[in-house]
């Protein structure tokens, strides 16, 4: 007994971790089919254009729009012009961005999630801190 009492305490210390939120761009046939915001944990060309398919987010351009998805139950709004997430629950805070260059990076690995032979990507533009934990499994 007196063996687990002492990691009682330790354990109470751990942090919680929070997961980061990514949000970019689903290409499909070489074409812009729209955005999409998914968890850092699942940030695989598969989940995003699964979960992007479901938020329906218009196309946009990195660094000029502010969309808008619900994800891990709440709505989270990016403003990839600012830099910075909020969501209805009053949360909010940073974002980075990340993105590529054509010319230097290697190309983006494609995907078909769905099994119909057309070919998807991921072009993931950019990821936000949150402060609230998230995980799909799709």
């Amino acid at each position: 007994m007196r063996f687990w009492s002492a990691f009682v305490p330790l354990i109470a210390l751990l942090p919680i971790v929070t997961a980061d939120i990514h949000y970019g761009i689903i290409i499909k046939g070489g074409k812009q089919q729209g955005g999409a915001i998914v968890p850092s944990l699942n940030d695989t060309c598969e989940a995003a254009v699964r979960i992007g398919s479901l938020q329906n987010i218009p196309l946009f351009e990195p660094g000029l729009n502010t969309f808008t998805a619900t994800i891990c139950g709440k709505t989270v709004t990016v403003n990839d012009s600012w830099l910075s997430w909020t969501d209805t629950d009053g949360g909010g805070g940073p974002c980075w961005r990340t993105l590529r260059n054509d010319s230097t990076d290697p190309p983006l690995p494609p995907c078909n999630p769905y099994g119909d032979g057309a070919t998807y990507q991921w072009d993931d533009g950019g990821f936000c801190e949150t402060n609230f934990n998230c995980y799909i499994y799709v």
